[in-house]
């Protein structure tokens, strides 16, 4: 039987059950999410017919026992009835219970409150479900299950910015292919191309008169993976005139 569901309330009250419910994890979400497109796809019937493979790929799922171990979370902490079928022929039936009817107010939230009324569903801010992302399940559930992992530890830990070698070397003034070059270079002898590395390099670059780009690109012309202001550099066998092999250095 089709029913009327107010998809917006349910999934703000499934969001906010989801966000208070230590036991549920991306895993479980991505699957309850394939699961609501397919409800919403055949009008929110009360029997749900499913196909494993097609909900394993919308959730991005690749274990069968990941599957089945948060299908049965799911039904053991009330959020749907999972009804499984031996027969390869006839989907499982899932019934999905609905969170639409309350009469409880949801109420958003940045910060921590003194409020703990009973008939209120407080929605922490990392965890609002804005009008474009319920667009998104609802157009594009594949991009929305997809990234959903992705989602939640950007929310949760957001990573701290990564040392970028090339892009430091471009700031400096360096030529994009001059860097794409000397990178090479570097990789080839398996240098790190660390912070410590490129300080050292920019500090003996400045001790001479010539530009980082110039450095840099003397560098990779000769393989070297790093500089020394003390060498004789401007001459064509520098590498001789030095004494020693510098090609290393690094």
């Amino acid at each position: 039987m089709q029913q009327d569901v107010n998809y917006i309330k349910h999934l703000n009250t499934i969001n906010a059950k989801f966000y208070d419910e230590t036991e549920i994890t991306s895993s479980h979400i991505a699957i309850y999410n394939s699961l609501f497109q397919f409800w919403n796809d055949s009008f929110f019937d009360t029997d749900l017919s499913i196909n494993r493979g097609s909900v394993m790929k919308l959730a991005k799922i690749g274990s069968v026992n990941t599957y089945l171990k948060c299908l049965k979370d799911l039904d053991r902490l009330g959020y749907l009835k999972y009804k499984p079928s031996h027969n390869p022929l006839i989907g499982s039936i899932i019934n999905l219970f609905r969170f639409d009817t309350s009469s409880d107010k949801v109420v958003i939230k940045s910060n921590t409150s003194s409020d703990t009324s009973s008939d209120k569903v407080v929605i922490p801010y990392i965890n609002i479900i804005n009008n474009e992302t319920i667009k998104l399940i609802n157009n594009n559930a594949t991009l929305v299950n997809g990234n959903i992992e992705k989602w939640i530890n950007e929310e949760l830990n957001p990573k701290t910015n990564k040392f970028d070698f090339k892009s430091e070397l471009i700031k400096l003034g360096v030529d994009k292919s001059i860097a794409s070059d000397y990178l090479l270079v570097r990789k080839n002898k398996k240098a790190p191309n660390t912070k410590t590395a490129l300080d050292a390099i920019i500090r003996e670059i400045s001790k001479t008169s010539d530009s980082v780009n110039d450095i840099i690109k003397l560098c990779a012309e000769r393989g070297w993976v790093g500089f020394k202001a003390s060498w004789n550099y401007k001459t064509e066998d520098s590498n001789k005139s030095a004494g020693i092999d510098i090609s290393n250095y690094f």
